[in-house]
Formats: C-alpha cells, structure tokens, sequence
C-alpha cells in the first residue's frame, strides 16, 4: 500500500470523545482505536476522553490494551453507573460469602429473617430503573456532565472535536464543549439512537430519543455513519437542510488484529467443517433459519453429523441453547462462552466458515461489525440476512454467500456450496479471492481524516493559534 503524504507543518489537533475504548469489552471500541491508531499519519494529533477503566469489571478486556499506542493521550473520567454497579457487584460478593459462611444448623432460622441479600440489591434495581426510566437507555447523561468538567482545557487546545456513540452522552458533551469553545463538532453514530432495538422503556422514551437525535444531526458540523443504510434512515427521518453534512465510513478491520497470528489448525485433512458464529447472536429469524437448514442437510444425507460442528463463541442465553435442543443439534454445537477479543479472533482463525446474521432492521439499517474482523481472517462468510448494506458488502467483496432470513432452501445451499469446497480442500482458495482492502482501518481514516481537513483552515503558525493552545506533540497518556 503506498505511502500517504501529508503536508509539513504542525499536526492539527482533535479531541475524540468516546466511552467505548479500550481496554473496554465489546466490539465497539475498535473503530474509535482504529482511528486514534491512524489519524498522527494524516497530520492530526489525537486526544482521547474515555471511561475509567478501573470500574469496568467483566466490562473490561486486558487484550485489547495493545490497540492504545503508548504516545497518544487518554484521558479517563470516571463513570457514576459503573463506579456504583462495581461497588454494589463488591458488596453482592460479600453478602455471598456472608450467607456461605453459615452453618447449616443456623439455615432455618435465618430464612424466617428478611434477606439481607435481596436488601441489598435494592438499591440497584432502583438504580437500573432510574437508568432506564429517567436518564434512558444508552445515554450516561451523569458521565457526560462529568465529562464536560474535565476536558473543558481539552477542547479548547483542540481544533475538531469528535464524538462517537453510543452512548449518546458522547454527543452531548462534545455538542457543549463545541458551543463553549467554538471549535467545530464531528458526530460519529455507530448505531442509532431512535433504533426500535435500542430497548427504550416506553414509546415516550423513543420519541424523545428520536427528537434527541434530530438535534445533533441538525447542529453537528458533520455527521459520520457506519453504512448507507444508516445515512439514509437519518435522512428519512430528521430530514436534514444539508444532507451533504452526513458521510458514510464503515467500520473495518485493522491488521494489527492479525499481526503474528496463523490457523492454530491445517484445513488439510479435517474431516469437519466448523461454522463458527463469534460475538452476540441477535434475536433475529436468522438463527432459526441456519438451525433448521443444518438439520435437514442432516436428515437427509446430504451432510453426515459427524461432518459439521456449529461453534458459538460468546454469551449464550438460555433460550438459544433450547433452541439448539429443539433442533436436536446438541452433538454438533460447541459451546465457548466468552473469550477476550485475542482468543475471539484466534477462534475465527480457526473456523471454516464464519456466520453472520441479521434480518428486519438489522439487515436494513446495519452492518454487523464482526464482519470486518471475519475479512481479515480468509475465511468464507455465510450471511443469513435480507436485503441492506451487509448483503452488499458482502457479496461486492466476494468474500462469502448471503441467505435470506426465513429461506430455508437457500441457507440449505450455502451451506451444502461451502460443504463441497471443503471436502475437495478449495475453500480458503475459493475465499481468497476476495477484494477487501476497501475497509483497512488506514484507509478508512484517511477518509475521516479529510473530513476533519474541511472543517479546519490549513495549518497556522504556532504563533497564530488559538489562545491557550499548546503547540502540537504527542503527550503521553494520563490515567484519571
């Protein structure tokens, strides 16, 4: 890949206001990392406000450290909602081992007292209704204004400030902090806020979410989304004076995912075809589609139970695990539970062919993040989703073959395609042709990085900055 050349001259400065970071779990951090990691070479300077990840607990992957470059400032502010989930988490475990501790002689007199355990998980569903009743879902309204306090010097040493969300307190204190200081404002959606999935408690919560998310599409400087799909239901539905100020910039893959890493297992004389689904499995009509396919291939012949096995890394509901059973599939899933994203990717590597599901306003709206990680692998992708921006990528890639949800007969041929190219050993070279370079992280920054060039005038003398502006280097990182 050729090298980019950027003007000489001081680096510009942008403030990334982002909760999901790392080490945060989740596949959301790695499109804010993936830009922090490529921006310094297009001529931008970033700094991060993120969350403390000190109260993170099972929220929290020490994998994903290696994304942080070691010269680039983060700033961490602590967050009211898992600051209190961690100490109530704190004092549930004690109230655990309290009550372990008992004797067994002393049991039938303690049952005729109230339980102090459920005493004590009371203040936190009072605080999980307050979440989702008075400050909704997906908001961290308190973390914002505690971000607001502390990255005030931030943004006014900055010359664009960024958000990415959810959650939308993101976009609200980098929309405060962009008033205060009068410096332009980029807001990053990775998923919507008005989304009829975003688990809103009543339909008062989604009218205000979606009357929320008008107000920042209407007064960000730009606003950048993760597919076509997602542009055009913002258009559709705020309806925006300047539709140009909305941009498409996928999410992609970043190669230092890959760096070192091979199949931990030769394709060459397996004789089972592993499908692997990694990350959360959404309660979508696809997943009963791929179940139903895989037991008739089954019954009929055409794919031997003991040719295929079904993985699925990641938590695991108690429902999809019945749903297997109805299915009578239990001696083909394996079941991994949750893994770091390090492990996560090692799985994929290790998989024959990679599952990706969606249908009704997933299909429509989204792009399944996980996908891009599945491109970097050079395993096939067997998609079970309607029509939308992943069926596209998809299929514009060549990197895999879609099925539509419901279509029972069509998902039975994409897995019986694949099947055949796996028993005569051409699938990795079937899937090698596949034209993913598109969605490289450092490509996909540098488109964001021009949309930062057009919000700023070219680079001023350090004499001539603005007030209070420190001249451009990289800080190391801060721990708050």
């Amino acid at each position: 890949m050729a090298p980019v050349h950027v003007a000489p001259g001081p680096a510009r400065r942008v403030l990334i206001i982002a909760l999901n970071y790392p080490p945060m779990r989740g596949i959301g951090t790695l499109r804010p990392a993936g830009f922090v990691r490529h921006l310094p070479e297009f001529g931008w300077e970033p700094t991060v406000v993120t969350v403390n990840d000190a109260h993170l607990d099972s929220h929290r992957d020490p994998s994903l450290t290696r994304f942080i470059p070691d010269d680039v400032e983060v700033v961490r502010v602590t967050s009211p909602a898992y600051f209190l989930q961690h100490h109530l988490r704190g004092l549930r475990a004690a109230v655990r081992r309290t009550r372990e501790s008992r004797s067994a002689t002393s049991r039938e007199a303690a049952g005729s007292r109230p339980s102090f355990a459920m005493r004590a998980w009371l203040p936190g569903r009072v605080f999980a209704t307050l979440s989702d009743w008075v400050f909704m879902p997906h908001m961290f309204l308190p973390w914002s204004l505690a971000v607001i306090r502390r990255a005030r010097p931030l943004a006014e040493r900055a010359d664009v400030i960024f958000s990415s969300a959810l959650p939308m307190g993101c976009h609200l204190a980098a929309a405060h902090l962009a008033r205060q200081v009068g410096r332009p404002w980029i807001a990053d959606f990775r998923d919507l806020f008005s989304s009829e999935s975003a688990g809103h408690p009543t339909r008062l919560h989604h009218n205000l979410a979606c009357r929320l998310e008008g107000w920042i599409v209407r007064h960000a400087d730009r606003v950048v989304t993760t597919s076509d799909g997602m542009t055009q239901r913002m258009m559709d539905l705020h309806r925006p004076a300047d539709a140009g100020r909305i941009v498409t910039i996928t999410n992609g893959f970043d190669r230092v995912l890959a760096a070192g890493r091979c199949p931990s297992r030769p394709a060459d004389g397996r004789q089972v075809m592993r499908i692997s689904h990694v990350g959360r499995i959404y309660g979508t009509e696809s997943r009963p589609t791929f179940l139903r396919a895989l037991r008739e291939l089954i019954d009929t012949g055409e794919i031997p139970a003991d040719a295929v096995q079904f993985e699925l890394v990641g938590h695991v509901i108690p429902a999809e695990v019945r749903q297997i059973r109805d299915f009578g599939l239990e001696g083909q899933c394996v079941f991994r539970g949750l893994l770091s994203q390090h492990d996560a990717f090692g799985a994929m590597l290790d998989a024959d062919v990679l599952l990706v599901e969606a249908s009704g306003e997933g299909s429509a709206i989204y792009i399944r993040a996980k996908l891009f990680e599945y491109m970097l692998t050079g395993n096939p992708v067997l998609g079970i989703t309607g029509p939308g921006p992943m069926r596209r990528v998809i299929e514009e890639t060549r990197i895999g073959r879609c099925a539509t949800p419901g279509n029972v007969d069509e998902t039975k041929a994409a897995i019986r395609f694949f099947h055949e190219l796996f028993t005569q050993g051409r699938l990795k070279a079937w899937a090698a042709q596949a034209k993913v370079e598109p969605f490289d992280r450092r490509e996909l920054t540098h488109r964001l990085a021009r949309e930062l060039d057009s919000l700023v005038d070219r680079p001023a003398p350090q004499s001539a900055r603005p007030s209070g502006s420190a001249p451009a280097a990289r800080v190391p990182r801060q721990e708050g």
